[in-house]
């Protein structure tokens, strides 16, 4: 569930309107005054925007708009489903930075009614599918129910769904939104001064500068929010240019004049920085800071097309410096040995699942190979990057039986791999290659009898990264491997 939740809350930002636009500006009415941070988004203004479309573009082409769901005839419309949005705010009054304390409420308000059939309509399929992680709320005037135990989400009679961690918090929502108690429209509390002036922005956010600790206190970043009391972002599109405001508010006007001096010197760096990148240089160029007592403000304009172009630039730049440290890595995956079967694991079954201890076990049978008694066998694995694989187990099976004869990865001659626990593995323990540089081997000595065999790997798929498998034979007599009979 909180998976498919993910998956809704990403699809939201981009999907296709089903209502004419219905851009706004926040409603300070129905934020509570003592809020010490705001965030508000008008997806239908962002859905319309030059960087909207693009983004919408982007997400279909990597089917990131779709959700697998064999049993649900509600969640593959996602589009369809997320366009009911029209607006979303969030607000809080904690700042500790720790998910437990978070309180607020989110406000998610819809083009029309059609929100809040749709949203009664997945909680309706959760409640039969997932009944031990979404509970229906009996003591609260609305329809509301609890998932996972952590979140509560209310249903009023208004177009809305309201989302919070307690229910006093959900109810508060509800109250202000109807009108009751103060709000930052009758009193303007602590972000009352941030509030945007202008109406042509579809992100905004807010917020009182956090007592917490912000780390390294030496960092320009650091040394900016350390000196500000309260911030304020929009973001939004006029006449083709996507416009950033951001305002800084200071103790006093000596600190704003401080705050002024650093801003505008980050910004020159920056631009001395990629002197050889024009488009780059004119975006930063673009940066205008001007100081009015203790506020400073730094403004931004830029072509949206223009910046469309420099981000995917940017992109595909990074994506080019990522195949060509593939490239090299497939360059020194040489083995020892002739190579007698290869593959990769993203040909192989099974989703891959982000983490450590998420492993799914996967297995992968090749083609039949000949081996001889006494033949040196090479397990070779290598991934991209930083990644490592997990290997636990190599079934040598000949091709006129169902079985074969099982060998544990952490009892053969290991090279750049070290064993590691896993609950889910054949003997309790896996092996992680490429320890060091990326490369891994296992090694045995075939003791069976000349003919026909196959191997059966089994191994983890931690992510969508391919493993790159090589098996590779030696001569009997030019290794000194010891011998494996299990």
């Amino acid at each position: 569930m909180k998976k498919t939740l993910q998956s809704l809350l990403a699809a939201a930002a981009m999907a296709t309107p089903l209502a004419p636009s219905l851009s706004a500006a926040i409603n300070p009415a129905i934020v509570p005054s003592g809020s010490k941070w705001v965030a508000y988004a008008d997806f239908n203004a962002m859905r319309e925007s030059a960087l909207g479309e693009r983004l919408l573009a982007v997400l279909k082409e990597q089917k990131l708009l779709e959700v697998e769901s064999a049993n649900s005839p509600i969640l593959p419309d996602i589009p369809k489903i997320m366009a009911a949005i029209g607006t979303v705010t969030a607000y809080g009054d904690s700042l500790s930075g720790k998910p437990e304390e978070m309180d607020g409420a989110l406000v998610i308000q819809g083009n029309d009614t059609k929100l809040r059939a749709i949203a009664e309509g997945i909680v309706a399929h959760f409640l039969l599918n997932d009944p031990d992680h979404i509970v229906e709320l009996t003591d609260l005037p609305f329809e509301a129910y609890r998932v996972h135990g952590e979140i509560v989400v209310g249903f009023p009679s208004e177009p809305i769904i309201v989302v919070s961690r307690s229910t006093k918090s959900l109810s508060d929502g509800l109250a202000a939104f109807r009108g009751q108690g103060d709000t930052l429209a009758k009193k303007p509390g602590a972000l009352g001064d941030m509030l945007p002036k202008e109406n042509n922005y579809y992100f905004y956010g807010a917020s009182v500068m956090p007592s917490v600790d912000m780390g390294d206190g030496n960092t320009p970043q650091a040394r900016i929010l350390k000196m500000t009391q309260a911030a304020a972002l929009s973001l939004g599109e006029v006449d083709g240019n996507v416009m950033a405001n951001a305002n800084l508010i200071a103790a006093d006007k000596d600190t704003a004049q401080r705050l002024t001096k650093i801003v505008n010197g980050m910004t020159a760096l920056l631009s001395l920085a990629q002197s050889e990148e024009a488009d780059l240089v004119a975006f930063i160029d673009s940066v205008k800071v001007q100081q009015t007592d203790r506020r400073v403000g730094v403004r931004m304009g830029y072509p949206a097309a223009k910046l469309i172009a420099l981000v995917e630039s940017q992109v595909n730049r990074e994506e080019h410096e990522r195949e060509a440290a593939r490239r090299r890595a497939e360059a020194r995956f040489t083995v020892d040995g002739d190579v007698i079967a290869e593959w990769k694991s993203d040909e192989d079954n099974g989703p891959a699942v982000e983490g450590l201890d998420a492993g799914v076990p996967v297995t992968h049978t090749t083609a039949p190979v000949a081996l001889q008694p006494g033949m040196v066998l090479n397990f070779n694995a290598i991934m991209p990057g930083n990644e490592r694989a997990r290997i636990d187990y190599v079934d040598i099976v000949p091709v006129d039986a169902g079985s074969g004869e099982r060998f544990e990865l952490e009892f053969m001659r290991l090279t750049n791999a070290r064993i590691v626990p896993f609950e889910g593995a054949s003997g309790a323990e896996v092996v992680l290659f490429g320890t060091g540089r990326g490369l891994g081997r296992a090694q045995l000595v075939f003791r069976g009898a000349a003919g026909q065999y196959r191997f059966k790997m089994g191994y983890l798929k931690d992510s969508e990264s391919p493993i790159h498998f090589k098996v590779s034979a030696q001569a009997p007599g030019t290794s000194s491997v010891p011998s494996i009979k299990q």
